[in-house]
């Protein structure tokens, strides 16, 4: 009951339109199949016989495709088909090609029925006489899209000398030299968060703290928003 219950949500999310058939009547039709033909829910095509949805001059035919499909299973290596033309709830017609083979449903035989249009053939069609050269272009720009992406996360962006040059080079030891005297800058950041940050009070608080830090002989320099750089225009400047 598992395996039937995955299967019949399978279906339901399937684009193919598929329906199964017991004894010449709907038991089934996924979504797909219902919007095909029209029809709001399954309710509107239950227990209707299969043979109400072709012309009167296709019933001979149907009946013979369901009749060899009961017959043969799903792996077989080609599977029954036909074209007909299948009634819309409207009464438009709709030429199509059903695939049929041997299924199961609630441990009775059924047929299940399988649809393309021949909107779908020609697509499939022209899909299938496209040059290979295309298919081909496609999967080389796949990979050109893809391979380096794949590199980039062995790559280290870092303008250290030690990292692309040999220890050995002069540029390392010279830089190793001078880090024995001058060491390497160290930056704090301080960050704040909360409410009125860009009060009067808090800025004074802020730039108070900003002029302390710079007492200390080891801090070269504090940036805050009250000691950093800024650039104005003139009067008789652009706008």
């Amino acid at each position: 009951m598992e395996d039937e219950r995955s299967r019949l949500a399978r279906l339901d999310q399937s684009p193919v339109p598929t329906a199964l058939i017991h004894e010449g009547m709907f038991v089934y039709a996924n979504p797909a199949f219902l919007r095909l033909l029209g029809y709001d829910s399954f309710t509107e095509l239950q227990a209707q016989p299969v043979l109400d949805l072709v012309p009167e001059r296709y019933g001979d035919r149907l009946r013979a495709h369901l009749a060899a499909a009961a017959g043969v299973e799903r792996a077989a290596r080609q599977l029954p088909q036909v074209k007909v033309s299948l009634l819309r709830r409207d009464g438009s017609g709709l030429m199509a090609i059903l695939t049929s083979h041997r299924s199961r449903f609630e441990g009775e035989e059924t047929v299940e029925l399988r649809v393309r249009t021949e909107q779908d053939t020609r697509l499939r069609r022209r899909l299938l006489r496209l040059p290979w050269k295309l298919y081909l272009s496609i999967v080389v720009l796949a990979l050109m899209i893809v391979a380096p992406n794949v590199l980039l996360l062995r790559l280290n962006i870092n303008n250290a000398p030690r990292v692309y040059l040999p220890v050995d080079a002069p540029s390392v030891r010279i830089d190793d030299r001078l880090r024995e005297t001058f060491p390497s800058d160290q930056v704090l950041l301080m960050l704040f968060e909360g409410v009125a940050l860009y009060s009067d009070g808090f800025l004074e608080a802020l730039d108070g703290l900003a002029r302390k830090l710079e007492g200390n002989p080891l801090i070269d320099k504090v940036m805050t928003v009250t000691t950093q750089d800024h650039i104005g225009g003139s009067d008789d400047g652009f706008s």
